[in-house]
């Protein structure tokens, strides 16, 4: 969307505040990055609100791997939450967390065939009680 080329991790908070600025001068009020960490022990997301000149991060431990359709549940949790009246901050806690939950899930039942990606089914009534 920027034009930039992609740069691997981990970042600097000038960084990513910097792009979630240019993200919203192209519109948006409101700007999310997911799989951002400022060092190897945690992952998480960024967010900035342009109408508060608010930045937001979270993040949870880093888990090995790659999972497929994590970004599309976070979507999804995120404007759930959204939609839930929480804060920018706060959805992006909870989807973070959703995530998470999903992954640590999915290792212990299924550790070695993620084809199909994260069992999200497990952690449902968690997320009910994440944007709740």
């Amino acid at each position: 969307i920027l034009g930039e080329e992609y740069v691997p991790g981990p970042y600097k908070p000038e960084q990513i505040e910097a792009l979630l600025k240019r993200l919203c001068k192209l519109g948006p009020s409101k700007a999310v990055l997911t799989g951002i960490y400022y060092d190897d022990a945690s992952l998480g997301a960024a967010a900035y609100d342009a109408d508060k000149n608010e930045m937001y991060y979270y993040a949870n431990k880093k888990l090995p791997g790659y999972y497929h359709g994590t970004g599309d549940i976070f979507a999804s949790v995120l404007l759930s939450a959204l939609l839930n009246n929480k804060t920018l901050e706060e959805s992006i806690k909870a989807a973070v967390d959703f995530i998470i939950d999903c992954i640590i899930s999915t290792q212990e039942n299924d550790p070695e065939d993620m084809i199909y990606g994260v069992r999200f089914e497990k952690n449902l009534g968690k997320l009910a009680k994440l944007i709740d």
